[in-house]
């Protein structure tokens, strides 16, 4: 079972990152059999670097460590690499409202203007005096702040509900006073982000346990950061031939009392007694778990977003900013770049930049042409350095652009109280589950392994922004379109959808005579329609957040002779019904497309009578299975799992029932009904099956090649597709998928709402 090593693993570590390598090397020196999977053709995840023609190394990922980061200065000296310090020496660069001033670096951080002396820019005494005051304020509030357990800051919740910008603004509206906190969002910190995407406790936790004081960017590794993943690959192969697997993403992680059973990607299934999860908690999504992973975690899982950030690498013929006498740190408000940094060793070669482009801006890059980008920068840097440096560099420019993940807002949690979960790592916790400590970026204050990883992430693209909660204005609903759209094409979908499981959701409704039923996401009318047929004398109502959707649905519901009822635009976190007015409340695969279910779930507590029922239908999209097993197909829908969960919730199903306990329904169960009578005995029930999920999978099919991390994964993707289409053509294709029916009741004693 175990491959080439022979019997059963001790420890299948997944990634080959930083944290996965150390954990599998200090696993290996107690003598345990360990294989590590890596889904790449390289190890190092996102520290790696490059070597020029003329034999200099950059890093084209993360590169610096800083005067706390004792245990990652003391993994150099054991592999022999050594470091030198960043260039400092000299004025930097202050861009404010069109002007950029040359100035010195003030002594200690927290007493710059982001990294500058603020005496010497400047810049109107009043708005100097504003932006002291609230840095002195966010400073105090750093110093509440619990990093082991954030939830417990007094004043957590309120914190948690304010944005960084909203924070600020109560403060002060002077523009200069919010430009450190938006650089600690943007660049620093967890990074990558908006102020108006997170909250004020989750930015004072990240100065908490990584604070920017403790100068992070203190010095960089000779001939690159990207070697010491390399070295430890060669170790591990030395030690343990056989124990680095590459070009192996793991597709599945299936577990009982006694064993673990992994199944990756060109692998024979690999048996072992532990798994170390040594991936980002998004990249966790795209693996499935048997059983599946606690409701909780999976909700962990689904908030902890990527930050966004781009790094160009620009080199030039000699450091000419040092001739100058500067330092090649550039700050301020540009229209794209962030901050440069200079990035060379003391000699004159590589003389390079590390540009930085983060948040929204990223993304907006992203998009652009080459050509465009490139003018894009080298423009900024004029502004940053001078004229000539309009011309682009004598050997050219080197970039790397991290590719840009899901940045969604996500806010979701009712509570930061809802992290303290007995599960592995997810938004406080990274890397391997070995250590149930906080980790930051900074090694000194942590004691286990996984922050070294994270030391090189907290700078660059790709590095993981959590959240503590959630994004503290919930945007609405308006604004968190459906997966599939609203095009008449999926609005008959919807239709056909109803139609095919009619029975499933007639299933356990205890409706009366002349009951007041609303159905919320109502969408096309197509469950509407079916309450209408079965319960001819209940009131209905319907609402959604699409105008289009209540249009269509009052066209299908009008042909059905149902036209008597009450349909109506509006957000499900904000019904237009007063309290206590409805007997039954109805939702059909509505859930798994909200990002705050609830505030919905509240909403429709409020406006039930006391006694009254909810009922909700919804599915769990990683239990959909294909027989014969088919690795294309799983790799598909693996993609497709992974890439409904950066949109809505397809693990939804099984977080009903706590959910609905959570709102203040009692009474509550949530029943599995499998739906797994598509058997190879019905070709046609397989082959329509089949049809009505490709038809729910195939808008996606762009998102999902576009999301794969390989060519050959988006091949599989293509060739999984293929063969789901063609499943009921085998002698022996079958299909099931888990659908859950939820219930609660509104308890007989609550008040009118």
């Amino acid at each position: 079972m175990a491959g080439a090593m022979g019997g059963a693993l001790d420890v299948v570590v997944v990634g080959a990152g930083l944290s996965g390598l150390i954990a599998a090397r200090r696993l290996i020196e107690q003598g345990q059999r360990v294989r590590v999977l890596e889904a790449r053709p390289r190890v190092g995840g996102r520290m790696v670097s490059q070597t020029l023609s003329d034999g200099s190394v950059v890093d084209l990922g993360g590169q610096w460590g800083g005067h706390t980061h004792h245990r990652f200065a003391a993994l150099l000296q054991e592999l022999g690499l050594s470091c030198y310090p960043s260039y400092y020496a000299g004025d930097g660069i202050f861009c404010w409202q069109g002007k950029c001033i040359k100035a010195p670096l003030a002594e200690r951080f927290e007493n710059s203007l982001v990294f500058f002396e603020p005496g010497a820019l400047d810049l109107d005494a009043k708005e100097l005096e504003a932006t002291r005051a609230l840095q002195q304020a966010f400073t105090a509030l750093v110093a509440q702040i619990n990093p082991r357990q954030p939830w417990l800051t007094p004043d957590a919740e309120r914190l948690d509900r304010l944005t960084v910008s909203a924070w600020a603004t109560q403060q002060t509206n002077l523009p200069l006073a919010h430009l450190p906190l938006a650089w600690l969002c943007r660049v620093g910190g967890s990074g990558g982000f908006e102020p108006w995407e997170a909250s004020i406790l989750h930015l004072a936790w990240t100065q908490a346990v990584a604070p920017q004081t403790e100068t992070p960017e203190a010095w960089l590794v000779q001939g690159g950061a990207g070697a010491v993943s390399l070295l430890l690959a060669a170790d591990l192969r030395a030690r343990s031939p056989g124990a680095l697997v590459l070009e192996a993403p793991v597709l599945a992680i299936q577990q009982n009392e006694a064993i673990a059973t992994v199944i990756a990607e060109g692998l024979e299934p690999l048996q072992a007694r532990a798994v170390i999860l040594a991936v980002p908690p998004p990249q966790r999504q795209a693996i499935r778990f048997e059983p599946p992973l606690p409701p909780a975690h999976q909700a962990l899982l689904q908030r902890t977003a990527m930050g966004g950030m781009t790094k160009i690498l620009t080199r030039y013929s000699k450091p000419f900013w040092r001739e100058q006498g500067l330092n090649g740190l550039g700050t301020g408000k540009q229209p794209w770049l962030d901050l440069t940094a200079d990035s060379g060793p003391p000699g004159e070669q590589p003389a390079v930049l590390a540009s930085f482009v983060a948040g929204e801006r990223a993304i907006t890059m992203a998009a652009l042409p080459e050509a465009e980008r490139r003018a894009l920068i080298l423009k900024d840097l004029v502004r940053y350095w001078g004229l000539r440096r309009r011309q682009p560099p004598r050997s050219g420019g080197t970039s790397l652009e991290w590719r840009i993940l899901d940045r969604r807002c996500l806010h979701q949690l009712s509570s930061t109280r809802q992290l303290d979960q007995p599960c592995p790592p997810g938004c406080r916790h990274r890397g391997w589950p070995g250590s149930r400590q906080p980790w930051a970026g900074v090694l000194g204050r942590y004691r286990g392994l996984p922050a070294l990883a994270w030391l090189f992430r907290r700078r660059h693209r790709g590095r993981g922004a959590s959240r503590i909660n959630r994004c503290p204005t919930p945007e609405p609903m308006k604004d968190r379109p459906y997966i599939h759209g609203t095009s008449r094409r999926e609005q008959a979908r919807l239709i056909d959808q109803a139609e095919l499981l009619s029975e499933l959701l007639a299933a356990n409704l205890d409706y009366q005579a002349g009951d007041q039923i609303l159905e919320i996401g109502c969408g096309v009318g197509a469950v509407l329609g079916q309450i209408g047929k079965n319960h001819p004398d209940a009131q209905l109502h319907g609402i959604d957040i699409s105008p289009d959707q209540i249009e269509a649905a009052r066209r299908h519901l009008s042909g059905l002779g149902l036209d008597q009822m009450e349909l109506a635009v509006g957000d499900g976190a904000a019904l237009p019904w007063e309290g206590s007015c409805m007997d039954r409340v109805r939702l059909v695969w509505v859930v798994e497309h909200l990002q705050e279910p609830l505030a919905v779930l509240r909403e429709a507590l409020r406006v039930l009578q006391p006694g009254g029922t909810i009922h909700i239908t919804e599915t769990d999209y990683s239990s959909l299975r294909v027989s014969p097993p088919d690795p294309a197909i799983e790799a598909m829908l693996s993609a497709f799992v992974a890439h409904f969960n950066r949109h809505g919730n397809a693990h939804a199903g099984p977080a009903l029932g706590p959910w609905l306990e959570q709102t203040g329904f009692t009474a509550v169960h949530n029943t599995m009904v499998g739906i797994h009578h598509w058997c190879p005995s019905r070709r046609d029930a397989v082959d329509g099956f089949c049809s009505y999920l490709l038809g729910f999978i195939e808008p996606e099919r762009s998102a999902l090649f576009e999301a794969a991390p390989t060519p050959h994964a988006a091949a599989l993707i293509e060739t999984g597709l293929e063969r789901f289409a063609r499943l009921a053509e085998q002698p022996d294709g079958a299909i099931s998928i888990s659908a859950y029916q939820a219930r609660g009741m509104k308890p007989a004693d609550d008040q009118p709402g």
